[in-house]
């Protein structure tokens, strides 16, 4: 099994080798990613996306490294956020989003970038989607269990979008 991983920040990058010594780290962008065509079996983008000028070039680059799913996670229809900084008075994204992702608009940027969709849902972190959950009945049965027991008998808005796709 080959795992890699990359960020295009080099203080993460030191991070990660430091926690994880076993994986390859590469500093690289997610539009032009440094391997060969099927190189992964799963390829995943978490959180990343909606900070790109160009998220369909980044998911065409994860399309062509993957042989066969690509996972991405981005904020369920986020707020964008431009302020003004009170020092130089330039305007500038509040936390570095610059996209808001819904399923018809990451499911469309899917198919556009040859991706085929399987699975897309908001979710919540401890909440996975149901749809996920359908397959591990168990796993299911007892997170119900306990957030009744907590008194969450819905869960709170969701607040992730999860993708599960193949290239095409």
């Amino acid at each position: 099994t080959r795992v890699a991983g990359i960020d295009f920040s080099r203080p993460r990058l030191a991070d990660g080798s430091a926690r994880y010594p076993a994986i390859r780290f590469s500093r690289a962008s997610a539009t032009s990613l440094p391997f060969a065509d099927k190189s992964f079996e799963l390829v995943s983008l978490v959180e990343v996306l909606e900070h790109l000028p160009e998220p369909r070039l980044a998911l065409r680059e994860l399309a062509r490294v993957a042989s066969r799913y690509v996972v991405v996670s981005v904020p369920y229809r986020g707020k964008i956020l431009e302020i003004t900084c009170p020092h130089c008075l330039k305007d500038f994204h509040f936390d570095g989003h610059i996209h808001s992702f819904d399923e018809d608009k990451l499911s469309g940027l899917a198919r556009e970038s040859g991706l085929r969709v399987h699975f897309i849902g908001p979710y919540l972190p401890y909440y996975p989607p149901k749809n996920a959950l359908a397959r591990f009945p168990a796993v299911h049965k007892t997170l119900r269990k306990v957030a009744v027991a907590a008194g969450l008998r819905q869960p709170p808005t969701p607040k992730y979008l999860g993708m599960v796709a193949e290239p095409v």
